[in-house]
């Protein structure tokens, strides 16, 4: 029967497809079927990469090898033509494999052949990367340049990576960002994980000393925990790709100060304007995108206040108002807004200067 079944295999494309996807998708691989050298197809069992909650209490959804980034600062759709918002100016690749290992696991058709991909590889995740039209010089364009890769074919093969579940698109990795212990870190594996670690960074403390090192206290800058552990550069996408941290991010509501209130009460009589001023206190606006009237115009005066008349400061706060409901990550409105980083922490500032602005941080 064995003999049998490798001469099928050895003179039946089909049979050889079938048992080439058979195997690949009870392994959890990408299988890649050529039929009759004139269709090349990829199949694989598409892994959640991301989630904003926690999972139910009791339950255990993930295994130790597809632990999903714990994150409500960004997320794409799954619709084709929503793939360039992926690919968006202010973001980067995490590899979820070591480049080596994803050599072995990409297609090598024209023309992403070997040496193409040995060459996008060298991407890093603290990097952005830009749009095919964009005219800054990001690093895929450094690529284009120094790698004598064509820039098409760089974001071809990034959404294509994406699309395989080989790397994830989200805003860069930075020294100066804080991480902390993810709550769906895969802890009961952390022996074989321990040794997998060493394995990959032979000359750095181990992995239980860093974890604990990072759970000391409150969330640290990661710049901190380099300099005092002396860790490899590679270590932080390491630790993020296998679900062991996640990044300390800012979420912002709008305050209105009772203040603010009080110049906004719209009165006809002494006695009305006296018990609006007794009930006047400060408010929180939970969903600034459908504020009500009187909401509106706290949130103008509130602008007027922060940049004079509304211009400077004020006229950002008044665009972006929608955003500070308690639900938008930094990094989701600059992405969304294409504003910059500096601009935003500006506003952010002058709003909490006149007492506008409240801030949570979480994943």
């Amino acid at each position: 029967m064995s003999m049998v079944w490798e001469d099928l295999m050895a003179t039946s494309n089909l049979a050889h497809a079938i048992s080439t996807l058979y195997n690949s998708i009870i392994h959890n691989k990408v299988a890649f079927i050529d039929l009759n050298n004139s269709v090349e197809l990829a199949f694989h069992i598409k892994q959640i990469s991301q989630i904003s909650s926690l999972p139910e209490s009791g339950t255990t959804p993930f295994g130790e090898h597809n632990v999903p980034l714990l994150s409500t600062a960004h997320g794409f759709g799954e619709r084709e033509e929503e793939a360039d918002q992926v690919l968006a100016p202010k973001y980067t690749l995490l590899f979820l494999y070591e480049p080596d290992e994803i050599l072995t696991m990409v297609p090598h058709r024209a023309p992403h052949r070997a040496q193409n991909w040995a060459k996008f590889l060298t991407l890093k995740p603290t990097e952005t990367f830009i749009h095919l039209t964009a005219k800054a010089n990001g690093r895929f364009r450094h690529l284009a340049r120094d790698k004598n890769l064509p820039l098409y074919v760089i974001m071809t093969m990034a959404r294509e990576l994406i699309s395989l579940d080989l790397a994830r698109a989200m805003p860069p990795l930075s020294n100066r960002a804080a991480y902390y212990i993810s709550p769906i870190a895969p802890i009961a594996y952390l022996p074989s994980q321990a040794r997998a670690f060493k394995t990959r960074f032979p000359n750095a403390p181990d992995l239980g000393t860093i974890l604990a090192t990072i759970s000391a206290g409150q969330p640290r800058r990661w710049d901190s925990i380099v300099l005092q552990l002396n860790l490899p550069q590679d270590v932080l996408p390491y630790l993020m790709r296998t679900g062991w941290l996640t990044q300390l991010r800012q979420f912002y509501f709008i305050r209105i100060p009772r203040e603010i209130k009080l110049e906004c009460i719209e009165a006809t009589t002494a006695e009305e304007r006296r018990r609006a001023q007794e009930s006047a206190e400060d408010t929180i606006l939970l969903d600034p995108y459908r504020a009500s009237r009187e909401e509106v115009r706290w949130i103008r005066r509130l602008a007027e206040k922060i940049g004079g008349g509304g211009g400077g400061f004020g006229r950002t706060f008044e665009r972006l108002a929608k955003y500070l409901d308690g639900k938008s990550a930094k990094e989701k409105i600059l992405r969304r807004e294409q504003v910059g980083r500096r601009e935003l922490e500006a506003m952010f500032e002058a709003v909490e200067n006149v007492g506008g602005l409240i801030v949570a941080e979480h994943w």
